[in-house]
């Protein structure tokens, strides 16, 4: 791990009245898949685009495969306007430094993963709760993709449900596939979702979402779901959970992920769904001295669980327990 340079350059766009600024950016560093290292006599260069309107300025690495990736750094370009405007242009160099060694107090601390989970509207699951209490028997619903098909979390929440409450038949039904997004989930919601009459719907697509980069189709698709869920009157968690390897999606940057984070968070307020924030612990795994691409032993691209070490899969264990403890 070695330091990188990010060059950015800034220049006027031409024939814009608005006196908006088109920025390039190149960068030294390792050269992720090539085995090779990029210096300032061979940057390879973003496509100019325009300042962001905050004029917060995500610096990207331009990789071999043809596309940007980040990882949450940004230039913030506001502190350099005049009053009345002022030229931006020119060359400018950010230098930044990896994290080779963990800072392991938080964790050694005591501090517990879950403190960095948001769990939300816990109220809006006092129906399901009081069901399973009853002794009647509930149908949990895992709703989503590869992660709600595959994952170990789906099994340690259903087992540890039954362990709690011994009385009552615990059912599930898996409408998973893998790959697949929101916009798919749509379609079918009502004839493979309903149809299985759900007393709990745990819904977890965001990863797809995230890699699809289209947050106006996620939304879409997500408020026609929750809307549907609203109607029948099953209550539902909507959950975020772990990150990508960026190297494997143009739209993986961890900066995509929280704006994702975040829709999902505030649709599941609007909705008044429960919500259970993974994402916030996965994007804090240096704070308990993780590092992102070990956790994503499963397949090194977006999937935490092993699918042949079986016993592999910590963060199914987080993302397990902070659905079990808003379900108390």
């Amino acid at each position: 791990m070695v330091e990188r340079t990010y060059v950015v350059e800034v220049r006027h766009a031409e024939h814009d009245d608005e006196g908006r600024f088109l920025a390039s950016i190149g960068a030294t560093g390792e050269d992720y898949g090539t085995n090779r290292a990029l210096t300032m006599d061979t940057l390879r260069w973003t496509e100019a685009r325009s300042l962001p309107g905050d004029s917060k300025l995500p610096l990207l690495l331009q990789t071999a495969y043809g596309y940007p990736v980040g990882w949450g750094l940004a230039l913030d370009f506001s502190t350099m306007k005049e009053p009345a405007g002022g030229d931006l242009s020119g060359t400018y160099k950010v230098t930044v430094y990896p994290e080779m060694i963990f800072d392991r107090r938080h964790a050694l601390d005591g501090c517990d993963p879950l403190d960095a989970v948001p769990l939300e509207q816990r109220d809006s699951l006092d129906g399901f709760r009081e069901k399973a209490a009853s002794g009647r028997p509930v149908r949990i619903a895992f709703f989503g993709a590869s992660n709600a098909r595959h994952g170990l979390w789906p099994a340690q929440v259903v087992s540890a449900l039954r362990q709690a409450f011994p009385q009552t038949a615990i059912s599930t039904s898996v409408i998973a596939y893998g790959g697949e997004e929101m916009r798919h989930g749509r379609h079918r919601f009502h004839h493979e979702v309903l149809s299985v009459a759900p007393d709990l719907i745990v819904m977890e697509y965001f990863i797809n979402d995230v890699c699809h980069g289209r947050p106006d189709e996620t939304e879409e698709a997500a408020r026609f779901i929750l809307q549907s869920i609203g109607d029948a009157g099953i209550p539902c968690i909507l959950l975020t959970n772990n990150g990508a390897n960026p190297l494997f999606s143009r739209h993986g940057s961890s900066a995509s992920f929280q704006r994702y984070h975040d829709l999902y968070r505030s649709l599941a307020a609007e909705y008044r769904f429960a919500f259970v924030g993974a994402y916030g612990y996965f994007s804090n795994l240096h704070r308990y001295g993780k590092y992102f691409i070990t956790e994503l032993k499963g397949n090194m691209v977006n999937h935490p669980y092993g699918l042949v070490d079986q016993n592999w899969g910590a963060f199914d264990r987080v993302l397990s327990n902070a659905i079990l403890k808003i379900l108390r």
